[in-house]
């Protein structure tokens, strides 16, 4: 054969021809998985093949009886609560439909404000006969020193 057609016959086996390769890291994995990690692995599955098996033999009849047992209580539980919010929210609505307080506050600022008003009546009162009652000391002492001026002269 001639040395061409040798060269691309072993240039193909090395580009296109990957079992060599595959080979090396199959026995690469097998030496990995049997020396390193020994029967780890099996161990591992035979302990989840115990739980599993421990788990439908014992705790799934377990699991039924306190089902049977509790959710009737947690029912009932959960009846209650939903009672007790709906009576809260009852209320809540009897509340926002009441307009009472509203009411009660109107009729509140409606006293303050006339309770206001009979108070600035009262204080421009005073302050009247505050003034008027200046004004006629303020006579009374100019009339008394006009007189003293009067007598002293």
């Amino acid at each position: 054969m001639p040395i061409p057609i040798r060269d691309c016959g072993e240039l193909w086996s090395r580009l296109f021809d990957h079992r060599p390769f595959i080979n090396g890291e199959l026995k690469f994995m097998l030496r990995e998985f049997e020396n390193k990690r020994s029967d780890r692995e099996v161990e591992n599955l035979f302990s989840i093949i115990e739980n599993a098996t421990e788990i439908k033999d014992n705790q799934v009849e377990r699991l039924k009886e306190l089902s049977e047992t509790n959710i009737p209580k947690l029912t009932d539980a959960l009846n209650k609560a939903l009672e007790e919010t709906e009576a809260i929210f009852k209320v809540e609505q009897d509340k926002l439909k009441d307009n009472t307080l509203e009411k009660n506050r109107e009729e509140r600022k409606k006293q303050w404000n006339v309770f206001i008003e009979s108070m600035s009546e009262k204080y421009t009162r005073i302050d009247n006969a505050f003034e008027q009652k200046e004004e006629e000391l303020n006579d009374f002492y100019t009339d008394l020193e006009h007189k003293l001026n009067v007598t002293t002269k």
